[in-house]
């Protein structure tokens, strides 16, 4: 159901309808004069306890989000994993558990400088929220202003994405709009860390749900 290459390309997240996520490290062999991919045993992350519907490397790669059917999204120390011995499941070591949406959160995104994270569900009002996230290489997230399940953006948005440049965030959902937010408003651009009442641009067009979003610099 999700997957995600590491920034540096040497790791691969991928979770599913088992409620495990597996990080696989990545190498490449030469075998007749060409390279061909190849997976070493991989790390197993249980918790969730329902489909795993995103997974997310942070930009520095020292932390992996995911989002799942059972109402939450986690936050795992990448640095402590790979320290521990891959294989059997319980060995991934303990994640943060992000609450705040009433019910399935549909996918996980960092910002480009990794300090945010943007989560969306279809919990009704289809909330999205972000976390400011702690020093690099430590995984941690406090709630702020405009933290999880924080009324904003509102509308049908199962779906977000963070523009490269981190200044646009884009929704998407089952009432078939695209939307397109300020974030420097949402993270409270007066100065009060507070988020600002602001429309975002709706894009229409499609007959049916968007499935899926991604912005480009």
């Amino acid at each position: 159901m999700a997957g995600a290459f590491s920034p540096d390309g040497q790791w691969l997240a991928s979770g599913g309808a088992d409620g495990a996520i597996r990080l696989w490290p990545l190498s490449m062999a030469s075998s007749a004069g060409s390279a061909t991919p190849q997976a070493a045993t991989p790390f197993v992350l249980p918790g969730h306890e329902d489909v795993i519907t995103s997974v997310a490397f942070s930009p520095d790669g020292n932390r992996l989000a995911s989002a799942s059917w059972d109402g939450t999204a986690r936050l795992w120390d990448l640095a402590a994993i790979r320290s521990a011995q891959p294989g059997a499941a319980g060995q991934g070591g303990a994640a943060q558990v992000l609450h705040g949406h009433e019910g399935q959160v549909w996918s996980a995104a960092f910002s480009p400088d990794g300090r945010w994270l943007v989560t969306a569900g279809r919990d009704g009002t289809a909330r999205s929220g972000m976390c400011r996230c702690g020093p690099r290489g430590r995984a941690g997230c406090r709630r702020s202003g405009a933290g999880p399940g924080a009324p904003w953006p509102r509308g049908r948005g199962e779906l977000g994405r963070i523009q490269p440049d981190g200044r646009w965030l884009a929704t998407g959902g089952e009432d078939n709009l695209a939307m397109l937010w300020d974030v420097s408003a949402l993270l409270g651009g007066d100065g009060t860390g507070q988020p600002i009442a602001a429309e975002p641009l709706v894009l229409r067009g499609h007959k049916a749900w968007v499935t899926s979003v991604n912005l480009y610099a």
